[in-house]
């Protein structure tokens, strides 16, 4: 009780907390989203700002951020090096469905030559906690988005400006996969509910100890009555 109880209560401010952080961030996306559309640069650029880039893929290189869910269905999100004038973008083409049984990787089609690609910055919270790992050889399997080692794997000679962020195209670009991007990946409703969850608990628990404390007193007295009645009859 005296452990659990501040747990439960501490964990539902913990999600109230999370649901005004996704509110900020939903309120600066669309801030951002009225701004007009610029040219891709590797840094500087507000996450969900539009941007637009000139160049080509490299059709050999791609990774598949694994574990990706879409409407039900299991499968990866396609990531590429998209090659600017004097530097590479990491480019999101996407969402792509994958083989249930995991025995073979889905085929990829992307379009080659000199490409106009559209979409939205998005700045990679890489995850201190996860190791980057990704499979030998081309397409390289990946669990997390790691942009120093993603640029480490391409092993190019050529000098280029580190990015912080990547490129997730719109639906309308070409080259574009599936690409129905979520503003947050937890809606600030579903923290609240969370919360009103634990806070609930919280609730249930204290109700169940006081409750339990008063049966105790009870019973106690009840004892000590019983007693009384006992010495009185002596």
């Amino acid at each position: 009780m005296v452990v659990l109880l501040p747990l439960l209560i501490s964990l539902g401010f913990w999600q109230l907390d999370r649901a005004t952080e996704k509110e900020q961030i939903l309120t600066t996306l669309e801030e951002v989203k009225r701004l007009p559309g610029t040219r891709w640069e590797a840094n500087g650029l507000e996450s969900g700002r539009l941007v637009q880039a000139t160049g080509y893929f490299d059709t050999d290189k791609y990774w598949l951020l694994d574990n990706r869910i879409h409407r039900g269905k299991v499968g990866f999100e396609v990531i590429m090096p998209f090659y600017t004038e004097g530097n590479i973008a990491l480019v999101n083409r996407g969402w792509i469905e994958g083989d249930l049984s995991r025995r073979s990787l889905p085929e990829l089609t992307t379009p080659s030559g000199e490409l106009s690609i559209v979409g939205r910055v998005h700045i990679a919270m890489e995850n201190a906690l996860v190791d980057f790992q990704s499979s030998d050889g081309w397409p390289k399997l990946i669990s997390s988005v790691h942009l120093e080692a993603m640029y480490n794997n391409l092993e190019q000679n050529r000098a280029i400006t580190a990015t912080d962020n990547i490129i997730r195209l719109q639906q309308d670009s070409q080259a574009a996969l599936v690409s129905d991007w979520p503003a947050v990946n937890v809606l600030p409703q579903k923290h609240i509910a969370y919360a009103v969850q634990w806070f609930a608990m919280a609730f249930a628990l204290f109700a169940m100890y006081i409750i339990y404390s008063s049966n105790i007193l009870v019973v106690a007295g009840f004892n000590n009555d019983k007693s009384s009645n006992k010495k009185e009859a002596e």
